[in-house]
């Protein structure tokens, strides 16, 4: 089973692009101002990921994201705007998991640190986190590739369902790791190009960081996502560190 990950082609489709950017992300809906307060856009210089304010000056998202992370590359926050509005934020730093595998997409999780802080207030927060329980039903949202094959300026959002373990794991012929979960919109709908690293939020806390998607977008698949949960302690480990 081929996965995709959702950042490869995004650069190139973001360059290259004259027209604005509009439509919506395959079924979603257009998020409420404060919807999805701990959500960043990661531009560079267009927007290319998506992440989740995790403390006053670190970002969490998908290490397929950081590693295209550059000095050039700037944070956005407290907007629905993926490349306007809210505050920019200059990078400092940058950190993948040290066991992230970018073949199989295991541990796929990575930290970035801003120059200055987070101003928070009702539309820029951070997030907590949950381990999110089987049927669920989260939110996804994020800024990337529509059915329009354009790139929405406004943040849009689905829901979705998430699966059991085992039933995530019928999907990629078994190969998948216990830090590792899946959630489905329902077909037409769900992650595509662009929305790497955004927040699958359950119960308003951040459970999954977008990582991946089979046989393309909006197919009759489930969407997978990075499990924040276990790397609690990681992410805490790191924000810290002097």
């Amino acid at each position: 089973m081929k996965h995709h990950c959702l950042i490869l082609v995004a650069i190139t489709i973001s360059a290259t692009l004259g027209a604005p950017r509009k439509g919506r992300i395959y079924g979603g809906d257009a998020a409420a101002p404060g919807q999805f307060p701990s959500i960043v856009s990661i531009n560079d210089p267009v927007q290319f990921c998506d992440g989740s304010i995790v403390s006053k000056n670190w970002v969490v998202t998908a290490a397929h994201c950081v590693d295209v992370v550059t000095s050039t590359t700037t944070i956005i926050a407290g907007t629905n705007l993926a490349n306007s509005g809210g505050t920019t934020h200059k990078v400092a730093k940058w950190i993948n998991h040290e066991d992230y595998d970018p073949t199989a997409l295991i541990n796929d999780i990575g930290l970035i640190q801003i120059e200055d802080e987070f101003e928070f207030d009702d539309v820029t927060q951070p997030t907590e986190f949950v381990d999110p329980a089987v049927n669920a039903t989260c939110s996804v949202a994020g800024w990337g590739e529509t059915d329009t094959v354009e790139f929405p300026e406004e943040l849009q959002f689905v829901e979705q369902t998430v699966f059991s373990f085992e039933t995530c794991k019928s999907f990629v012929g078994g190969e998948l790791a216990e830090g590792q979960t899946c959630a489905f919109s329902g077909e037409g709908k769900g992650l595509c190009i662009g929305d790497s690293g955004g927040p699958l939020v359950c119960e308003g806390k951040l459970a999954g960081i977008a990582s991946f998607i089979i046989e393309g977008c909006g197919k009759d698949n489930p969407d997978f996502y990075t499990k924040t949960a276990p790397y609690v302690d990681w992410i805490n480990k790191n924000i810290q560190a002097k």
